[in-house]
């Protein structure tokens, strides 16, 4: 287990780490999936949908925990 000098730190990586989870996503997003293909039900756009609703998610905390840091100094 993590262990963090202070509350400060923890949230920094969690910034951290949701950035890198939203890098991912957005790699995935930009990926052509040829397995999915022929999409005749829509399959291709509901998967980018929740890789959209994912990046907006982990951005919209990231803003909620920069706040927090900012309000620690």
């Amino acid at each position: 287990m993590t262990t963090y000098p202070s509350e400060k730190h923890y949230l920094q990586d969690q910034v951290k780490s949701n950035n890198l989870a939203i890098k991912f996503l957005k790699k995935e997003l930009n990926k052509p999936h040829d397995e999915l293909k022929p999409d005749f039900l829509g399959t291709n756009e509901k998967i980018a949908e929740v890789y959209l609703t994912g990046i907006e998610k982990l951005k919209d905390d990231n803003k909620i925990l920069r706040k927090k840091i900012k309000s620690l100094c």
